[in-house]
């Protein structure tokens, strides 16, 4: 007997490309307004969201984001450390 093999199309070839959404550095207290549903950034990447699914209704939606680094207060305004 003879095996055949069948082409098997995989999800991923017919899949659209993603949309990706960058909204840049943005503060911690943006970071937790994105999470919770509210802010300004939500507002941009719903705006963002809502124009892929105008081009590509079946495209996935990737929304990046850096969180903004917080600055290193001291009680010493130096920029060294004092020894004990």
């Amino acid at each position: 007997m003879q095996k055949t093999k069948e082409k098997t199309v995989r999800k991923d070839e017919h899949m659209a490309q993603p949309f990706i959404v960058d909204l840049g550095s943005i503060s911690r207290k943006e970071v937790k307004n994105l999470k919770r549903g509210t802010g300004e950034k939500l507002e941009a990447a719903l705006r963002a969201a809502h124009e892929a699914t105008l081009t590509a209704p079946d495209a996935p939606i990737i929304v990046l984001y850096r969180k903004k680094k917080r600055r290193n207060r001291s009680l010493f305004p130096f920029p060294f450390s004092l020894p004990n």
